[in-house]
């Protein structure tokens, strides 16, 4: 993705999500299949040892894609309490392994002048040009500000929810709630923990993302007719968002991209 290319060279610690975020998520998968939270807790402190900020958002979307998992395999209210409480343990032992190092520094950001400011609680859906704009930066060039996917990304995307398989459910339930978050700009006020909107949660988007094009790969080099198709509409969709925004000419190059 864009964001990973523009702001690992600018920010090389907004990459520490991409290593430590999808560690968590073997955690909890290792959870749910029974066993003992002992990779979540490692994977816990060593995110939180990189950093509050990025721990904090990482832990909001663990706790997500926690709960699509767990309804994904069909487990009953009974077994959630069960499940809840390993999962959060583990988290917890996690955060005390890092707390000579973990808690200074939420102390030292809390006494500073960064921790203040609010700017109020911002719109809950983007509307008109801000959601138009929204779909643009799907694929714009990259920056933070961006989930800057890679062309491919659509028509992957788009062949998920084509599927009816049930091995693409879960994929579909977070993809689909990570798009309508796209256009929620009350979610990167809460990820950024009520200070003020940042679009900087778009790299869960980009993880997720990844997920799809490993998933539909074979089938979208397979050329089929309904993946034919499903390319073809996806670069009208990107053509339409890219064409009917302010500057258009500053995305010409990545629509082109795009089309070919």
């Amino acid at each position: 993705s864009g964001f990973a290319l523009w702001a690992g060279l600018c920010h090389p610690e907004f990459l520490t999500s991409m290593i430590y975020f999808p560690l968590m998520l073997v955690g909890i998968e290792r959870v749910l299949a029974g066993r003992r939270p002992v990779f979540l807790a490692v994977s816990t402190a060593v995110y939180a040892l990189t950093g509050y900020y990025w721990l904090f958002m990482g832990t909001l979307f663990t706790c997500l894609y926690a709960l699509v998992r767990f309804f994904e395999e069909k487990r009953g209210l009974k077994a959630l309490s069960g499940f809840f409480l390993r999962a959060a343990g583990g988290y917890a032992l996690g955060l005390m392994c890092a707390a000579p190092l973990f808690l200074p520094n939420v102390m030292g950001f809390l006494q500073s002048n960064r921790a203040g400011g609010e700017r109020g609680l911002p719109a809950l859906f983007a509307a008109g040009e801000q959601a138009v704009s929204a779909l643009r930066a799907l694929i714009a060039p990259g920056s933070w500000n961006f989930a800057a996917l890679a062309a491919v990304v659509l028509p992957a995307v788009l062949l998920v929810f084509f599927r009816r398989e049930k091995k693409y459910r879960g994929l579909q339930v977070l993809t689909g709630l990570l798009c309508l978050f796209y256009l929620m700009p009350v979610v990167g006020w809460l990820c950024n923990a009520g200070a003020y909107e940042t679009t900087r949660w778009y790299v869960f988007l980009d993880f997720f993302a990844a997920l799809i094009v490993l998933a539909t790969l074979d089938e979208l080099t397979a050329f089929r007719n309904r993946t034919i198709m499903i390319c073809a509409l996806s670069v009208f969709l990107y053509t339409w968002a890219v064409w009917n925004g302010a500057e258009a000419e500053r995305y010409a190059l990545a629509m082109l991209m795009a089309t070919v």
